[in-house]
């Protein structure tokens, strides 16, 4: 849903929009339209007096004087009547600059904007690059054609430590903000400057989002009686709708429904690495040959195909094995959770202790063993040991958490998960109990969470939506 909000005239119109998409261009008029269609006669040539400077002009399109219009946004004299803001489609992009017709940039100050609409959604998770949108009009509700480099954003209200960029234009009147990097804390608004001069018209408020801070138990931990002990790394198969989890030294894989009735175990044959196999993170893949990457505790991982129909068992014969690191320096100490992008095909294993590390590869080209001293690169994003060292003292599994697009990292030790950002910032953390070990997690559709423990033992977390 999509909300705009005029602040200004007498309008209020309030809806919802999560697009954090950013606009930078406009729609180039009709392909169709070639330059000699539309050139006009030299009688009807504007003065030179009213030529637009050749930094505006754009290369194709009609004259001044064609009456051409394009889906680019509102005209000038649409008033602030629209149904929906200016499309993010990637195909209606539009350049950067006024459209032929909208005439050059105005001298307009701060004091002559008589109505801000913006929009921009409710709320937005921390960290992630987001838009705001703001489109401005006179008295007598024309679109104002404003250089985009004599606008700026101040923060009216609340806190953060995020940077906004430079406004781009994006429609007649129409402009584009981006910002990064936000952190949760009082809802933000925003004064719109022209000049350094405000306008006086506060966006609506900006709740920002950690999602790991919004959690809450869904019920007391549950003891699988059909695994006896040993239970480490879980994940979720959203294509078949099923839990799939791993034991350690015990080189078994149970399958789980959603609503946690343990639906069969299966015994691997043929593993090609070690048998101490700590994690397991879906990859995804056909619903008939679904793939997924186990992790042990000596620098190893696999990846292959766990079919549904498996029953009893199934060998691994033929994996990829990735060599990511060496040993471990201290055994019993090594690989203990293994993440997945699966927008950018980057990979993450998270090293127990002595020291913690995480380690960074690109997935590799399906059914070639690759290994860290020959053909795989392989690095280490930020010092675990230093940035988390203050915080947790071990840890048991990792995640990667597509709405935020940073990390999770789960300790045993210390009980606790941890947002972590890409230079080793603690974003958030988030103390679990009810179990006495929990070693794996996993998100469900992008929302609840469910934790398992050694022995043996589940926990289920539900996501509290934020209220605004």
């Amino acid at each position: 849903m999509k909300k705009w909000i005029s602040i200004g005239l007498i309008t209020l119109l309030a809806a919802c929009a999560e697009d954090g998409t950013t606009l930078d261009g406009s729609v180039s008029p009709d392909a169709s339209t070639t330059d000699a269609d539309v050139m006009p006669d030299a009688d009807v040539m504007p003065d030179a007096d009213v030529m637009m400077d050749a930094d505006v002009m754009m290369d194709a399109g009609p004259a001044p004087d064609a009456g051409v219009t394009t889906d680019a946004g509102p005209s000038a004299d649409a008033g602030l009547g629209m149904d929906s803001g200016p499309s993010t489609d990637a195909g209606a992009m539009m350049d950067a600059g006024p459209t032929p017709d909208a005439g050059p940039w105005t001298d307009a100050g701060a004091s002559e904007v008589a109505s801000v609409d913006w929009t921009l959604p409710p709320w937005v998770w921390s960290g992630r690059d987001e838009t705001i949108q703001l489109q401005l009009a006179d008295t007598m509700g024309a679109a104002l054609n404003i250089s985009p480099d004599r606008l700026s954003l101040d923060v009216a209200s609340g806190t953060s430590t995020g940077t906004l960029s430079l406004a781009s234009r994006v429609g007649v009147g129409t402009f584009a903000f981006t910002f990064h990097g936000l952190e949760e804390g009082s809802a933000l608004r925003f004064d719109l400057r022209v000049d350094g001069a405000p306008v006086g018209m506060l966006s609506p408020a900006l709740q920002v989002v950690v999602p790991l801070l919004h959690y809450t138990p869904a019920s007391p931990a549950v003891a699988l009686s059909e695994i006896a002990t040993n239970l480490s790394g879980n994940t979720w198969n959203p294509d078949s709708g099923r839990f799939v989890m791993i034991r350690n030294n015990d080189r078994m894989i149970h399958i789980l429904a959603p609503d946690l009735t343990h639906l069969k175990a299966l015994r691997l044959s043929s593993v090609p690495i070690g048998a101490d196999l700590e994690d397991i993170v879906y990859l995804g893949g056909p619903p008939d040959s679904p793939e997924y990457a186990l992790v042990d505790e000596y620098g190893r991982a696999t990846i292959g195909v766990i079919p549904p129909d498996a029953v009893d068992f199934i060998s691994l014969r033929g994996w990829q094995t990735i060599r990511y690191a060496g040993p471990p320096a201290v055994r019993n100490r090594g690989g203990e959770g293994i993440a997945y992008d699966p927008s950018s095909g980057r990979m993450w294993v998270c090293t127990e202790s002595s020291p913690m590390i995480v380690y960074e590869f690109a997935r590799p080209a399906a059914g070639v063993d690759v290994s860290y001293d020959s053909d795989l690169v392989v690095t280490r994003p930020f010092d675990a040991d230093a940035s988390l060292g203050s915080t947790i003292t071990d840890i048991s599994s990792c995640l990667f958490d597509p709405r935020t697009q940073r990390l999770l990292i789960l300790s045993q030790e210390s009980a606790r998960l941890v947002d972590v950002d890409w230079d080793g910032s603690v974003i958030a953390t988030y103390d679990v109990d009810g179990a006495p070990q929990f070693e794996g997690v996993t998100l469900i559709a992008e929302r609840d969470m469910l934790l398992t423990s050694e022995p043996n033992r589940i926990r289920p977390y539900t996501y509290i939506d934020p209220v605004l």
